[in-house]
């Protein structure tokens, strides 16, 4: 009898420690994918989740858009909870922002988690998580494009810097001749 309760506590605990499903997908160059980005349906099985999209960006700053979006005909096949972070090996953490619809033409429901913004060029983690009463999916749209080209700081050459001492220089020469003048005055 003792060992059936060990047995049953040590199985219990092992259900309660049972890790989220997780599967981490390397997108590559996001910018690089063009205008079409990277579309792709994610698939979960029932239970709680976690998916991991790692991207880069390339150039200056880039302008980011995602969204992922999760339709169902009834309630009871939304997800909860449904949310998503974007990280950077930069130090961005950013929390997509969440909304829900309900369309009474279809009498369906939608999720969504989105976030569009500026974003520098470096080594980018989406992960989304959540909790699913069955298994389904959902569909993720990343892209990101130059905002605009890298721009390099002009330098002033030597020349430069010569015309402004030799016009400081003038105008010191100038007030000067005018301190005199009131002197003599």
């Amino acid at each position: 009898m003792r060992n059936l309760m060990m047995a049953v506590a040590a199985a219990a605990v092992m259900a309660i420690s049972v890790p989220a499903l997780a599967a981490t997908t390397n997108v590559g160059v996001l910018t690089a994918l063009g205008s079409t980005g990277y579309d792709t349906p994610v698939t979960y099985s029932a239970g709680s989740f976690s998916d991991s999209f790692t991207f880069s960006t390339t150039g200056g700053t880039n302008i980011f858009s995602v969204l992922a979006v999760k339709n169902s005909l009834t309630t009871a096949s939304l997800l909860d909870p449904f949310t998503a972070v974007l990280t950077s090996l930069g130090g961005l953490t950013t929390y997509l922002t969440y909304s829900t619809a309900i369309n009474s033409a279809t009498n369906s429901f939608s999720q969504s988690l989105y976030y569009t913004g500026n974003i520098a060029a470096d080594t980018y983690t989406l992960t989304l998580s959540g909790g699913a009463t069955n298994a389904s999916s959902f569909s993720l749209l990343m892209s990101a494009s130059s905002l605009s080209p890298d721009v390099t700081t002009p330098v002033p050459e030597p020349e430069t810097y010569a015309m402004m001492l030799a016009g400081l220089g003038l105008i010191g020469a100038v007030v000067r001749r005018r301190n005199k003048a009131k002197q003599d005055a």
